[in-house]
């Protein structure tokens, strides 16, 4: 399993390294004009060229709220991304779960969540970038099966501290409008446990209990 996540990741970051050799370059046709001077004769010649150039479109952009269309599928989301300096970018979001709970448990929820996003190509807010980040979780009605009380349904409120890498890239099919792509790694960390004496459970395979999974981050935002 490990192997391949791994695999995909490479493929990903391949994907992106191609992209980034394409997505923001222009080829513009230059005209030049060289006059020269015969010291001599005092002739006055003029030479016309034209010239190919390759050019890098980029925006000064310093701020964008963007929301993940994928998560709406287990939390409403809005993210603020700001440009610290040419290399740096921070981003704050917030977020409200749309699960349901089973067995009468109506589950409800929120979440906090943090980054700084580096881009090696001291372009902010452009381009590729490596982005550790932060989510905490917190989850009402999380419902369990207890071996102590033969198999009933119980529920409990479950806080949960999320580390994180994501590798991404940002770019401007129109202005003002962006979309990112990113894959990444979490690990889920429970802050607390439910009362009990069994400890060796995990909710939902790490989402709100302990362990490590995939992350898929698509973006849509607006900026300026």
């Amino acid at each position: 399993m490990k192997r391949r996540f791994f695999g995909v990741l490479s493929a990903f970051v391949l994907g992106l390294s191609l992209i980034a050799a394409n997505a923001y370059s222009q080829t513009t046709e230059v005209k030049e004009h060289k006059t020269e001077v015969d010291s001599a004769t005092g002739k006055i010649t003029t030479t016309t060229a034209v010239i190919e150039k390759t050019e890098e479109e980029t925006y000064p952009y310093t701020d964008m709220i963007n929301i993940n269309p994928l998560k709406f599928f287990v939390a409403y989301n809005l993210n603020w991304v700001h440009k610290l300096s040419s290399n740096l970018a921070f981003g704050l979001g917030a977020e409200v779960t749309t699960t349901h709970g089973d067995y009468g448990y109506e589950q409800t929820g929120w979440g906090v969540l943090g980054e700084v996003r580096f881009y090696p190509s001291k372009k902010s807010m452009h381009g590729f970038y490596i982005a550790p980040n932060f989510s905490l979780t917190r989850m009402s009605n999380v419902y369990y099966y207890s071996e102590l009380e033969d198999f009933g349904p119980r529920g409990y409120s479950a806080t949960t501290l999320s580390l994180g890498l994501l590798i991404g890239w940002q770019w401007y099919p129109a202005t003002d409008f962006s979309i990112g792509l990113g894959l990444g790694v979490d690990d889920y960390i429970p802050l607390n446990s439910r009362n009990g004496s069994l400890s060796d459970f995990n909710l939902l395979g790490g989402i709100y209990g302990r362990g490590s999974s995939p992350t898929v981050r698509f973006d849509l935002g607006y900026v300026w």
